[in-house]
């Protein structure tokens, strides 16, 4: 998560970087949750490793689906303001690689509003 700090000011790869970030940190995090809370690893490979990349559950859905039912964890309920940040960057990093438009909450990027998402979504990790 660093990284993308040490990006700015250019602010659409420090928005990607910092998504690939989460992205990492929660695949590593749900790995360790699965075999700490003895899910067997046939089990937790077919969860998260579907043979198409479409069909894997994203990070996103891992921390809202998948982490509350395996280490009672639930961000989106019990941090919502760290949860709407993940879903700032989730959704201003889409926009900005498929579309080529960097946003966040709709309204164009600056290196302030960049910087202070990058501050909000890096408490959630």
């Amino acid at each position: 998560m660093m990284d993308a700090f040490d990006l700015l000011p250019r602010l659409g790869p420090a928005i990607v970087l910092a998504a690939i970030a989460i992205e990492t940190i929660v695949s590593g995090a749900a790995d360790a949750a699965a075999a700490q809370a003895g899910i067997p690893v046939a089990l937790w490979s077919w969860i998260t490793d579907r043979g198409f990349y479409l069909k894997n559950p994203t990070a996103y859905e891992v921390i809202e689906h998948v982490l509350p039912a395996i280490s009672g964890r639930d961000m989106p309920k019990a941090e919502p303001d760290l949860w709407r940040a993940l879903e700032t960057l989730r959704k201003s990093r889409n926009k900005f690689v498929h579309e080529g438009k960097l946003l966040i909450d709709g309204q164009p990027a600056t290196i302030a509003t960049v910087t202070g998402l990058l501050e909000r979504a890096s408490r959630a990790m």
